[in-house]
């Protein structure tokens, strides 16, 4: 969720991409609610196979991270004019083994994207044998 001057951003929870929902065909929504009524106000699609997930405001528009549930196809950071809805691609990054909700604390500035995780867990067993996790990744651009 991202709390904008006057609007509070939502993603809603995935679905089935039926072709004749009264949306189309898409993965989910970002939801914007004013935060003086309570109402929901706008909402912006994410593709068919690529849900949306609010991350911070960047002045007027939202920065939101795009995930692939192919592995064809890079995830990507994308800006959303929120009086227009227009969508700015940001930054393409793989998606090799990385799942948004393994790392919640989401930040983008300057080009760059970081995901980190919020908890830590220890070794699974005394020996420090386990299966480790990765405690943070970044993308940024090239050039």
């Amino acid at each position: 969720m991202v709390v904008g001057d006057r609007q509070l951003y939502v993603a809603t929870q995935g679905r089935d991409y039926v072709a004749g929902s009264a949306h189309g065909q898409v993965a989910n929504e970002i939801v914007a609610f004013d935060l003086a009524t309570g109402k929901s106000v706008r909402k912006f699609d994410a593709k068919v196979g690529r849900p949306m997930y609010p991350v911070r405001m960047s002045g007027d528009r939202l920065i939101a991270y795009r995930s692939s549930v192919s592995r064809y196809a890079p995830s990507a950071a994308v800006s959303i004019d929120t009086a227009s809805g227009k969508e700015t691609l940001l930054l393409l990054f793989g998606t090799d083994g990385m799942s948004f909700f393994d790392y919640l604390d989401v930040r983008y500035e300057h080009g760059r994207i970081f995901f980190a995780a919020t908890t830590i867990d220890g070794p699974v067993n005394k020996d420090g044998e386990g299966e480790s996790e990765w405690l943070a990744d970044g993308f940024e651009t090239s050039g």
